[in-house]
């Protein structure tokens, strides 16, 4: 019986019998059995050959899938090395060559843009490369290199909008497109090293180890300076041209001031450094633009803040005004705002229709990035100090905190404002949100310190009445914004040249709507006369709108407080409103928001819409100068002065 199973296996072809299995059913028939018998069996030699055959096969099986494990690990390498090659090759070529786009380019835009097109089709092409060969059938992987390069052509566009309006010179923007190459660069390899370490079992680690090191920066590229140096650079650049700014500043008011010139100061700078960017001629004009282009930034970033002192101080500013009289105003400048918010927009457009001016679309500002954790927690940590500092420090440290106290409660609440989400804005703009802050923390301050409420906000603005407050240190830098606007109208002379007939037609016709309709208003509500002067220059900027109250005759407390009501009303609701009634247009809304609701409606719209600044800027200046022209004509002076009573 033995005899005949064994035959019968060893009859057949080994490999159709699994000879492992065979094997063991050939050991379990001999454990069956005697001892002798089984010693005794006539196949005892084919049996121990049929189990050293399984061993053979069962090795070389592994064998093979080890072998197999191995040719595909080498081959997902061998294509991650390539892919990662071809990267690194295309990164060298970009890296030697960018100091000769640059030198071609000089300071042409149309140089410049020409070489950026190169550097933007050669990653497009090698993004398509990889899709096709280490993306093939993987569309996650393919996802993942489209986003790589979304993100690198997004930059590349953002870094063209900034050379077409001169905010950085070609050489910048060269080196600024080779800097976002050599990000894009690295991205697409951690792309290469996941989809290869997906493929091949690797860990992510051992693949980086296998890849090629990416290649050095050429000498002759522009690379940054690195470590400390690379560090502090950005930071003395930035501080720098800022104090430049601030000195040109101080130095154009003592020159006003000298020779008794009672035009704003920081206007005449505005024009003077526009004037400047004109004359230098483009090359150089560009690389001061590249030069100040932090600075800029800088001010854009946390403009808000420095209009927000005086509304924070408003509560002292309608101080003693009867209620009645105080609902009045409310409602004039209320319904005034809207009307000449909304003339100003409308007129633009149908000036523009009416000479038929050509439209070109004004390319869209990067939103800001949101704020990180750490201005949270330094200006929160700084917040804290200061009233502990109150609280145990005793009267004298307590008055010295008043200053980084108030501070931090201002740009604690800008910060807070913009954390506000956009849906909330038309009730929560993030100017309300910071002055409503500023204000609790000057009332808390005052409180611990056992002042009046009143009080209080003279220490925050003090206005040389005492040791400067955080409002005081504020609005001491709103000469510098004021002066930085050249550069931004500077970026869009060429728009401006276009649309010439529009912006002056519009703010001319603005001034004239503003200051009569008010006038208009406060006879038709009955207020007095010497209250209905004061609100007459309510779309002016202060500094101008006091010297034409002066001339009417009229409370210039009353007058302040009205262009800054004036102000917060088109600063909360001014942006909402023209969305609302489909007022979409650059210019218009630029032109609007300023010739309103001067600085802080330029603040209010700007921090959302960055395009429109050069057109709040010119808004700003000319609604100023137009009314004061206006009214420093006798006639006109007396018409109006007719009307009101």
């Amino acid at each position: 019986m033995q005899a005949r199973v064994l035959r019968s296996a060893v009859s057949r072809p080994l490999l159709q019998v699994r000879p492992v299995s065979a094997a063991r059913r050939l050991i379990v028939r001999r454990s069956t059995g005697s001892a002798g018998a089984a010693g005794d069996l006539p196949g005892k030699d084919l049996l121990n050959a049929a189990a050293q055959q399984a061993a053979s096969v069962q090795k070389a099986a592994s064998e093979a899938v080890a072998a197999t494990a191995a040719a595909t690990k080498q081959a997902a390498l061998s294509l991650a090395n390539e892919a990662a090659a071809g990267v690194d090759s295309l990164l060298a070529d970009v890296s030697s060559s960018t100091a000769d786009l640059k030198k071609q380019a000089g300071s042409s835009t149309k140089a410049a843009g020409a070489a950026m097109d190169k550097m933007v089709a050669a990653a497009i092409a090698k993004g398509q490369t990889l899709k096709e060969t280490l993306a093939a059938g993987k569309p996650e992987v393919a996802a993942q290199i489209d986003a790589v390069l979304g993100r690198f052509v997004a930059r590349a566009n953002e870094l063209r909008s900034q050379l077409n309006s001169k905010q950085m010179d070609a050489g910048a923007v060269l080196d600024q497109t080779a800097a976002a190459l050599a990000a894009f660069a690295a991205e697409v390899k951690e792309v290469i090293v996941a989809a290869t370490a997906g493929s091949s079992g690797l860990s992510a680690d051992e693949i980086k180890k296998q890849l090629p090191a990416a290649p050095a920066p050429s000498s002759g590229s522009a690379a940054a300076p690195g470590g400390i140096v690379g560090a502090v650079l950005p930071w003395l650049q930035l501080w720098s041209t800022l104090a430049s700014l601030y000195y040109t500043d101080k130095l154009i008011k003592n020159v006003f001031v000298e020779f008794g010139i009672k035009f704003p100061s920081a206007l005449a700078g505005m024009f003077g450094v526009f004037a400047l960017l004109c004359v230098v001629g483009d090359g150089t004009a560009s690389k001061i633009m590249g030069m100040y282009a932090p600075a800029l930034n800088w001010i854009a970033r946390w403009l808000p803040l420095f209009y927000v002192p005086a509304l924070v101080t408003l509560p002292m500013a309608l101080n003693g005004i009867p209620g009645s009289d105080l609902l009045r105003i409310v409602s004039i400048l209320s319904v005034g705002m809207v009307a000449t918010l909304l003339f100003t927009a409308q007129i633009t457009v149908v000036i523009r229709e009416a000479v038929k001016t050509p439209v070109k679309e004004i390319a869209k500002s990067k939103p800001a990035a949101p704020f990180l954790a750490s201005h949270y927690i330094a200006w929160g940590s700084i917040l804290i100090a200061s009233l502990v500092a109150t609280v145990v420090g005793g009267p004298e440290l307590g008055f010295q905190a008043a200053l980084p106290l108030g501070l931090a409660a201002t740009v604690g609440g800008y910060l807070l404002g913009e954390a506000v989400p956009k849906a909330y804005h038309g009730v929560l703009h993030p100017v309300v949100v910071t002055a409503l802050a500023a204000n609790a923390g000057a009332a808390l301050h005052g409180k611990l310190m056992g002042w009046s409420y009143i009080k209080a906000q003279q220490v925050y603005l003090a206005k040389g009445s005492g040791p400067m407050g955080a409002g005081d240190a504020l609005m001491g830098l709103l000469g510098i914004v004021i002066i930085s606007f050249g550069f931004r109208i500077y970026t869009q002379r060429d728009t401006m040249r276009r649309h010439f007939p529009e912006i002056f037609g519009a703010t001319i016709l603005s001034s004239v709507f503003s200051l009569f309709s008010t006038a208009f208003a406060a006879k038709a509500l009955g207020l007095s006369a010497g209250l209905a002067r004061a609100l007459v220059p309510r779309s002016v900027t202060v500094a101008l709108a006091l010297p034409i109250a002066q001339g009417l005759e009229a409370p210039l407390a009353i007058t302040a407080a009205a262009v800054l009501l004036q102000g917060i009303l088109g600063a909360n609701f001014g942006p909402g409103l023209m969305t609302k009634f489909g007022i979409k247009d650059t210019i218009a809304r630029g032109l609007a928001a300023a010739g309103t609701a001067g600085g802080l409606g330029t603040a209010s719209l700007t921090s959302k819409e960055p395009e429109a600044l050069p057109f709040c800027a010119l808004s700003y200046a000319l609604v100023g100068i137009f009314s004061t022209v206006i009214m420093s004509v006798p006639a006109v002076r007396n018409i109006v002065i007719g009307i009101v009573g």
